[in-house]
């Protein structure tokens, strides 16, 4: 998670914007998301990439549920 957790705050930040307030919830969702998907990793591709998806399905969610708000 150490290794993991740098490029999922860039990520989070490039898709909900640098300065936007809910960034460190989407990254700490994520990081929970990540841990819990773990046993369905079937290393087809890199961890950073995996990480990276789930923080995208995360802010995109988090977004979503912001707009029916």
């Amino acid at each position: 998670l150490k290794q993991l957790a740098p490029g999922m705050i860039r990520a989070a930040r490039s898709l909900l914007g640098a300065t936007h307030a809910d960034v460190d919830d989407v990254v700490q969702q994520s990081l929970i998301g990540l841990v819990q998907s773990l046993p369905a990793f079937r290393f087809e591709c890199s961890a950073a990439h995996f990480a990276s998806r789930i923080v995208a399905r995360t802010a995109l969610a988090f977004r979503r549920r912001a707009a029916l708000r």
